[in-house]
């Protein structure tokens, strides 16, 4: 654990990479507070995305100074907007003293949230240099890598799977932040990352969950500092998306979520024109930032505003029946509303690239209607099965009636219904109907589960506050000269809350899901092979690539095997760089035919045109072998000693290093 601790000032880095961009335009359009807070990470993503489509157009290459200059333009439309619509502070300023309650409550909450949460993850990833042992692992960490050696972190220009392309879409915002993260620390790729998955997920979630509750419900201290609380008390997300995939991408963008998602609540709720129409704004800027996160959250955010949108039109007749305006204008604009909508459902039904992603259902149903159901309503909604919360269901439920009653709130609910359905439906649903409305997430139940505590924190955190008022009706009822004050209630609330949070933490599925984070980047000192990508010998093997193999001289290897891995962990080019790469001519010959270099020139026509020059044989592939057979795809990398076509020239246990010398 002590190996953490090197780390501090990358953490820091980190976290204002994180937040500063973003905190500087809010705040030049008198944005405030928690919702500042809430906001600024998702208005961040913007300006450094939007930054890396730009620089390479611009001829500059990846760097913070960039990313300064993106921040610097936004800050001065941001500043100019202000002046025009003449902004005030947004939200309006609660009374001193609540604010005061509010500041120190979420404060002292989240706090205790960032201490609890990475005390487990650092106990399960004691070596901030461990990868995840997983499918996409490589893909993530080589992109990074492929972006520092380029200077291009351009979401249009994300090639890595299919290197003879120059223009391929991918939403790159994960790995520009974490190039951004390796430049201004000098850390390594891997420890940037999981510096970056550990902030993302016990720091900007809890905030923007919070922030999410107190555009909910107001400036009311209480449910604010317990939806902080209750952030991660739910194995569904974040601590499971730190071990399956790895989806660094969909980690990035369910953490961003709460916040855009708070923005469109304001949109609707907050008092005047003009911070309704910031909050609209920075709600758009958001959203396209979730384009370049991870396009399903794109997606996840339009199920969730149905019901949301439904609200906004109730609000807007009751304002314009209270203006005077006609019942005739009021019918058309929910007339204007619903076409819109329907509109938008058929371009998202017919255009071609939307029915490209629906398309790509290849996981199967796994569980009945009924079943799906009960572990959906009970979190126990994820791979595999865990045993059931069902004092998290229960406040969920008491939230559900609470919010019912205040007209407010009444869509809360009915958007939680939304993201449960989709959940079931992944579970249980039939062929088409998985297509069409899971599509987006490949029809995979665990990234759908954890889209459940967007709207179950807040829905929870409010069952407890109700519970409070509850009790505290009963106090009066029973003892009417009994007055505690609102400091006391408060105080007393969040430490019963704080030690469920503790209590919670014992327990059977955040026990389970630690366990499988801990195996997810497990690396025995002493064990010599392993089932996932690296083991230990394989590991100090990549430890010596560096005094071994040239600057400039790429290295080919089954990355089925963990070779893929070089690029990232050894600064050296993996010619074969992702699990499902695209051939080009001359990888297909090196793949199928490099142990044939020492009889036909074509093959080290293909070496000398990659600039190939050692090959690295690892142990067992990744989960024993592909189900699918990519794994298969490298015939040509077996038997290079026995066929004269190279030599090892390092080795650790089974893992070896080879220099090609058919081609010299």
């Amino acid at each position: 654990m002590t190996a953490w601790i090197p780390l501090t000032f990358a953490c820091v880095v980190g976290l204002l990479i994180i937040w500063v961009p973003g905190l500087v335009v809010v705040r030049a359009l008198d944005v405030r507070g928690l919702i500042a807070f809430g906001i600024a990470p998702a208005v961040s993503g913007a300006v450094i995305s939007l930054s890396a489509v730009l620089a390479p157009v611009l001829g500059l290459s990846w760097s913070v100074a960039v990313v300064a200059g993106g921040t610097g333009i936004l800050f001065v439309l941001a500043v100019l907007l202000r002046l025009v619509l003449r902004l005030r502070p947004m939200p309006a300023r609660p009374p001193r003293a609540l604010a005061r309650a509010i500041g120190i409550s979420t404060g002292a909450a989240l706090l205790m949230t960032l201490v609890v949460s990475t005390a487990r993850f650092v106990s399960a990833v004691p070596d901030p240099a461990r990868i995840a042992q997983t499918y996409d692992t490589s893909f993530h960490l080589n992109t990074v890598q492929m972006i520092l050696e380029t200077g291009d972190a351009s979401s249009l220009h994300m090639t890595l799977t299919n290197p003879a392309v120059t223009t391929s879409f991918y939403p790159a915002l994960w790995h520009g932040m974490v190039a951004l993260l390796v430049q201004l620390t000098g850390v390594g790729v891997a420890q940037a990352s999981n510096v970056l998955a550990a902030l993302l997920a016990f720091g900007l979630w809890p905030v923007g969950v919070a922030a999410l509750t107190r555009a909910l419900v107001g400036p009311s201290p209480l449910p604010v500092a317990l939806a902080a609380l209750f952030a991660i008390s739910l194995p569904q997300f974040p601590v499971r998306l730190l071990s399956f995939g790895i989806l660094y991408p969909t980690l990035l963008s369910h953490a961003l979520l709460p916040g855009v998602l708070a923005m469109f609540v304001l949109a609707v709720d907050a008092r005047g024109w003009r911070p309704r129409l910031v909050a609209l704004l920075l709600g758009l800027v958001g959203w396209g930032t979730l384009a370049l996160a991870q396009t399903s959250a794109v997606f996840a955010l339009m199920f969730v505003l149905v019901p949301l949108m439904f609200h906004a039109l109730v609000v807007y007749s009751r304002r314009a029946r209270f203006r005077g305006v006609g019942i005739g204008r009021r019918v058309a604009v929910w007339l204007l509303a619903v076409a819109a909508a329907a509109a938008g459902y058929v371009v998202l039904g017919w255009s071609p690239v939307i029915a490209g992603m629906r398309s790509k259902v290849d996981w199967p149903v796994t569980m009945d209607l009924l079943p799906a159901l009960k572990s959906a309503l009970s979190f126990s909604s994820i791979d595999p099965v865990l045993a059931p919360s069902w004092v998290f269901a229960a406040l969920v439920a008491i939230g559900a009636v609470a919010m019912l009653r205040h007209r407010s709130l009444r869509w809360v609910p009915f958007g939680y219904l939304v993201l449960l359905a989709l959940y079931v439906v992944a579970r249980a649903g039939s062929s088409a109907s998985r297509a069409e409305l899971t599509g987006y997430w490949y029809g995979d139940a665990p990234r759908l589960a954890a889209l459940l505590p967007l709207l179950a924190v807040p829905l929870a955190a409010y069952g407890a506050f109700s519970l409070v008022l509850l009790a505290r009706w009963l106090f009066r009822r029973l003892k009417p000269a009994w007055r505690p004050s609102g400091v006391l209630v408060l105080t007393v609330s969040l430490l019963v809350a704080a030690v469920g949070v503790l209590v919670v933490g014992r327990m059977a599925p955040t026990r389970d899901v630690d366990y499988w984070l801990a195996t997810t980047y497990r690396l025995d000192p002493h064990a010599e092979t392993s089932s996932g990508l690296l083991s230990a010998a394989e590991e100090r093997l990549l430890g010596r690539i560096g005094d071994v193999v040239p600057e400039g001289v790429a290295i080919a290897g089954n990355p089925w095997d963990g070779s893929a891995l070089t690029w990232a962990l050894a600064d050296r080019e993996a010619v074969f760089p992702h699990l499902n790469v695209v051939f080009d001519v001359p990888r297909l010959v090196v793949a199928e035919r490099l142990d044939e270099a020492g009889e036909d020139p074509e093959v080290c026509d293909a070496v000398r045109a990659l600039d190939l020059g050692y090959v690295l044989r690892m142990g067992p592939s990744l989960w024993g072998g592909d189900p699918a057979g990519r794994d298969a795809r490298y015939p040509g990398l077996e038997g290079l000693v026995e066929s004269g076509v190279a030599e090892v020239v390092a080795s650790e246990g089974d893992a070896e290093l080879l220099r090609i010398t058919a081609c010299s």
